[in-house]
C-alpha cells in the first residue's frame, strides 16, 4: 500500500469518526457568550435544558443594563 493511500485512508477514518452531531454540540460557556453577545449584559446563570437533533439546549439569564433580568434560549 502506497503511503499517499494509507494517509488517506487514515483520514477518512479520522473525519468519520467526528460525526455531525459530536460538531454541533455546544458547551455552556458558548451559550452564555452567544447569549451575551447577542442580548448584551452580564451572564448571571447558564442551565443545561435537555437536547434535540443532536444540538444542546441553555437558558440562560441575564442581567441587561436597564437593570432587568431576561432569560433566553440558546440552541447549538
Amino acid at each position: 500500500m502506497s503511503c499517499r493511500l494509507a494517509l488517506s485512508l487514515l483520514l477518512a477514518i479520522s473525519l468519520s469518526a467526528l460525526s455531525p452531531v459530536a460538531l454541533a454540540q455546544m458547551s455552556k460557556a458558548e451559550a452564555a457568550a452567544e447569549a451575551k453577545a447577542k442580548y448584551g449584559g452580564k451572564v448571571l446563570n447558564v442551565k443545561a435544558t435537555g437536547s434535540s437533533n443532536g444540538k444542546n439546549h441553555y437558558q440562560v439569564k441575564l442581567l441587561l443594563k436597564n437593570g432587568k433580568v431576561k432569560t433566553v434560549t440558546i440552541s447549538g
